[in-house]
């Protein structure tokens, strides 16, 4: 998504210690907790998948996670606005 955005963008050194045993693991439990919510038990796992595929495949796995955790929070809160169970907005002091 950035290169498209910040074709010209000089890359960013890695710091030190990112890539670690534990990160890698955190990283990796983070992908399957959102492939199997998301591409399993989700109504619209055909879309997720439709999306998060070709990433997997080019190996962009941060884009699949970071847009997976944003997806599921607006799709819930989406769903939940419409049936009545939130506001449509945080500023408003009541529910409808």
């Amino acid at each position: 998504m950035t290169r498209h955005t910040f074709p010209n963008r000089r890359p960013r050194p890695r710091p030190p210690g990112q890539v670690t045993p534990k990160n890698v693991r955190r990283g990796l439990a983070m992908l399957f907790k959102i492939c199997w919510k998301l591409g399993v038990v989700a109504d619209y796992r055909r879309v997720f998948w439709n999306y998060a595929w070709p990433r997997i495949k080019m190996g962009s796995i941060e884009d699949v996670i970071s847009v997976g955790i944003l997806a599921k929070h607006l799709i819930t809160y989406a769903r939940k606005a419409c049936s009545g169970k939130l506001n449509a907005s945080n500023y408003s002091a009541r529910l409808r």
